[in-house]
Formats: C-alpha cells, structure tokens, sequence
C-alpha cells in the first residue's frame, strides 16, 4: 500500500488521525491483519478476472462465470469499508474499480452471447461483437427494448446478467454518495479553515507573501 513500508504507513496513519496519540507497538498487529486482508481480497479479485476471461471459452463456462461475476462484486463490496478504514482518498480508486467491472462483466457476457446467437425478428441469428454488446447492456441495465432477445438455452444466464447490474448499480450509487459526502465535508473544512486562518498560517500554508502581492496588485491598478 502507498508503496511504501508497512510500519511507517502504519505510523503516518495513526499521527494524521491523532497527532498526540503515542504510537504503541501492539497497534501494529492490528494494522498488518488490515494490510493482509486487502492484499487478500486483491488477489483473489485478479485471479477472479483471469477465471472469467478464460472460462467463456469453455463448455463448462455458462454455468460457472456468472457466479464469478457476481462474487466479483461481493469482493468490492468487502473491500470498501477496509479501504476507507485506511485513507479516505481512496474513493476514486474504488469507484474506478466499480466501473471498470461494469464494462468488464457487460464485454464477458456479450462473448456468450456472441457462441449461442440471439433471437432477431423472431429467428435465431448469428450474432456480431457489438450487437451482443448492445444486447448485453440492455440486458444487464434491465431496460431491455425487446428487439433482440435470449434463445431459450441461455434464459438463466440473462437473468443473472440482471441481478449481477442490479446489486453493480447499488454498489456503485452507494460509493458516489460516499465519495460525495467526503468531499462535501473536505470543502467545508477548508472553508472553515480559510474563514479561520490568519495572514501568517495563510503564508506558511501556500508559501505567498500576501502583503507582497497586494501591493503589487494595487500598483497595478494605479498604473491603469
């Protein structure tokens, strides 16, 4: 994490939360078990997208890759409160996250679609990359317009594709109202900091001489 060693993140941590809190060394257990947890959930979630982008190519594939797609989601939703935990900054890596897997399930379920074939204008068809694509993200949004629909050996997988957008769009409505709320607290402290702030800690913070740049500012306006 960070890339950086984990005892001295552990540290910078505990000081940025609480600067007069004496960092003891039975505080650093703890901090490892979190480390290791979402080292855990990293690896088990990359070794979840390599199953899924080999197992479409398989026979057995259809029955097992949903269920990867959706524990997917399972491990994003683990890894959320452990994250945030550790550095509120890491919401944007989370909702990246978010969507990439949305795009990455869509494309992974088109790819079936693509073997099997739709129905278009009631007939079975062979179907292109991007008419299952299309199909897929009407399918996994639920709107489903009802020109292309499912052949009957494949219905189950459909509906699966709709639980697996479902609990994706909550999931991802869930960080944006999160990330939201950070950054509503974020500008209010600095704005409380700003209304609060001296001449002297504004200087020291952005390193300007403001007596400096007011008279400059106001020579210049003379000038005009």
């Amino acid at each position: 994490l960070h890339k950086r060693g984990v005892k001295s993140c552990c540290t910078r941590k505990i000081t940025r939360c609480a600067p007069n809190f004496p960092v003891s060394k039975a505080l650093y257990p703890q901090e490892l078990r979190v480390v290791a947890q979402m080292a855990m959930l990293r690896l088990v979630y990359w070794v979840c997208i390599l199953a899924s982008s080999i197992l479409p190519f398989v026979d057995i594939g259809i029955y097992i890759t949903p269920f990867i797609l959706i524990f997917m989601l399972g491990l994003t939703v683990s890894s959320i409160p452990l994250s945030i935990a550790w550095a509120n900054e890491t919401y944007g890596n989370m909702l990246l996250q978010c969507i990439v897997n949305v795009i990455f399930s869509i494309f992974i379920y088109s790819i079936f679609y693509v073997k099997s074939g739709l129905v278009i204008g009631g007939n079975l068809t062979a179907t292109d990359l991007s008419t299952a694509v299309y199909f897929s993200g009407t399918t996994w949004t639920t709107v489903g317009y009802g020109d292309i629909s499912a052949p009957e050996g494949i219905r189950l997988l459909t509906t699966l594709e709709a639980v697996n957008g479902y609990l994706a769009m909550a999931i991802l409505m869930a960080l944006v109202v999160l990330w939201l709320d950070d950054a509503l607290k974020t500008a209010r402290k600095y704005k409380q900091w700003i209304n609060n702030a001296s001449q002297e800690d504004i200087e020291k913070a952005t390193g300007l001489n403001i007596s400096e740049l007011v008279d400059k500012t106001t020579e210049k306006n003379e000038k005009v």
